[in-house]
């Protein structure tokens, strides 16, 4: 008995062992799968959070966001939390486990406006990148730098030409003359014979002409229709560049970023390509001229539309400026016509003023003449030469009468987009950012079910952690993040 004895203690001994070594397997198990349950709730959460972007985003600028204000404008991150709360629940309940959420929170998140438009302008490289190539990007960036370029050196040009020789300074010489002779306004000569006869100037003189003509409206000037301007125009005291912002926080790293002259291109690009323009205008919306809206930032497309054509006469001015200064027949033909008209108005003294302000005058009657064909759809080249130049200097005093005859298209030239896009190049990139998240929001409110969005209420990255009992053993604090790109 006693020896049977001793063989069921030790039996029971290791009985006892191999069930606490099976239970406490089985519990490892358990605890093991309720942690990989509870991970995937929380990302299924996440994903199902994210799965509900924002529609109107996608389809018309190729974004993805959540629109964490639910249709409300404010931000509402309870709500958001709730959401990936809920579709974390069907999960924690599979398996038979007892999973019980405890508590969460948001830990971290990224707003499309965070970091002046970081995101944002990330994700319109992004999209690009992948539309354009590499090859797209590298031909590209060459023409739009050498255009923005040549633009830059041509207006330093014109400037230094123009100094001391400038429409004040011939109108103090005009004036200086009259002061120091009664007789200012016409020649009086004695012929043999004595009669006597009144000299008129031998010559017309363009320059009164083009300064009554550079007193219209630049859209008088430019369009054969002003009439047919849109004319919208939209409150934008209450859009992203002009209100305070509501901030992310936590710190999301974003995605390796081209160099910064790249990122500049590839979302210039993203956005001629994205909003309306004067010869592409937005179909829905408060303004049909976006583009011009990021470039000219008024509430009106007339006036974006005007601050536009100002700056595209602007470059042009410069550009033809310049080419005339360096052609020889041409300054010549300046330099003869500068002579006879100084004689005239009894300021020989001020040829030279004369002739730098007559070639003023001609750059700016063909700057007329190109800028109006861009509008008209045709395309002018960035820098001109002899066979492309438009408008000769005898028929300069009848700009007005030869808008249409004069001006041409040229094939191998730059169109209007071409031109916005040097133009979006030169603007400074933080404004450029703002600017185009007032368009975005000028269009979607413009949507039925999005009357108050607001692009800083839009999240591109969210951080949560959640606390989970698992079986009422042991709670597991699961973290995770999910970002569109």
């Amino acid at each position: 008995m006693g020896r049977r004895g001793s063989v069921t203690v030790f039996f029971s001994l290791i009985l006892s062992l191999l069930i606490t070594l099976v239970v406490s397997c089985f519990w490892s198990a358990q605890m093991a799968a309720a942690r990989v349950q509870i991970a995937n709730g929380a990302e299924i959460g996440l994903y199902s959070l994210f799965a509900q972007y924002d529609s109107e985003l996608l389809e018309t600028y190729n974004l993805f966001y959540l629109e964490g204000g639910f249709g409300q404008g404010e931000l509402n991150m309870g709500k958001v939390y709730d959401t990936v709360a809920s579709y974390m629940e069907p999960v924690l309940h599979q398996n038979y486990q007892n999973l019980q959420i405890e508590s969460g929170g948001i830990t971290g998140y990224r707003l499309a406006t965070d970091n002046h438009g970081e995101s944002f302008r990330q994700q319109a490289a992004a999209y690009m990148r992948e539309t354009l190539g590499a090859q797209g990007i590298q031909l590209l960036l060459d023409k739009v730098e050498r255009g923005s370029e040549d633009v830059q050196e041509q207006q330093n040009t014109k400037e230094n030409a123009l100094q001391g020789n400038s429409m004040e300074d011939y109108d103090r010489a005009l004036s200086e003359a009259a002061e120091s002779s009664e007789e200012s306004e016409g020649v009086v000569e004695v012929e043999p014979g004595g009669e006597v006869q009144e000299v008129t100037p031998p010559v017309e003189n363009p320059i009164d002409t083009i300064r009554s003509i550079q007193q219209m409206g630049i859209l008088e000037l430019v369009l054969a229709d002003p009439s047919s301007v849109s004319p919208k125009t939209a409150d934008i005291s209450s859009l992203v560049s002009n209100r305070s912002l509501q901030q992310g926080m936590g710190i999301f790293e974003g995605q390796e970023s081209e160099s910064a002259a790249t990122e500049n291109l590839l979302f210039q690009e993203y956005i001629l390509r994205q909003v309306g323009n004067f010869r592409r205008p937005a179909q829905s919306g408060q303004l049909e001229y976006l583009c011009e809206y990021i470039i000219g930032k008024n509430g009106s497309d007339v006036e974006n539309l005007k601050a536009v054509a100002n700056r595209l006469l602007l470059i042009r001015e410069g550009i033809n400026f310049v080419y005339l200064l360096g052609d020889a027949p041409k300054r010549a033909q300046a330099a003869s016509m500068a002579t006879a008209i100084s004689s005239a108005l009894l300021i020989p003294m001020a040829s030279g003023i004369v002739e730098m302000v007559l070639l003023g005058c001609w750059a700016y009657g063909e700057s007329i003449l190109d800028v109006r064909e861009l509008f008209a759809g045709g395309k002018i080249p960035l820098m001109k030469n002899d066979a492309n130049w438009q408008l000769s200097l005898e028929n300069l005093g009848q700009l007005l009468q030869r808008m249409d005859t004069d001006r041409r298209d040229d094939a191998q030239g730059m169109d209007y987009e071409d031109y916005l896009r040097v133009l979006l190049y030169l603007e400074e990139q933080q404004t450029k950012t703002m600017k185009c998240l007032d368009a975005f929001e000028l269009t979607v409110r413009g949507t039925q079910g999005h009357e108050q969005f607001r692009m800083d209420s839009c999240l591109d990255a969210l951080e949560v952690s959640i606390d989970v009992n698992a079986n009422n053993r042991k709670t597991f604090c699961v973290t995770r993040q999910y970002r569109y790109r």
